[in-house]
């Protein structure tokens, strides 16, 4: 392993003839973990607070600018 150049050398036989399939069970356990939310339902949910917290507490939001 050559941690400078951020390469390795493979000493004999490379077998390049596999499929990668998901862990379904631990992706379905972890939604039952998180109440069904996937992590993009998280991360919206979140953002619509943001969204909510910000207009209650009256911010001025986008505001047209004038030009003289």
């Amino acid at each position: 392993m050559d941690s400078k150049a951020k390469s390795a050398v493979v000493l004999g036989e490379v077998n390049k003839n596999y499929v990668v399939t998901p862990d379904v069970d631990r992706l379905l356990q972890d939604l039952f973990i998180n109440g069904g939310m996937t992590p993009g339902d998280k991360e919206w949910e979140e953002h619509k607070r943001r969204v909510q917290r910000a207009r209650a507490e009256g911010g001025p939001g986008l505001m047209k600018m004038e030009i003289d």
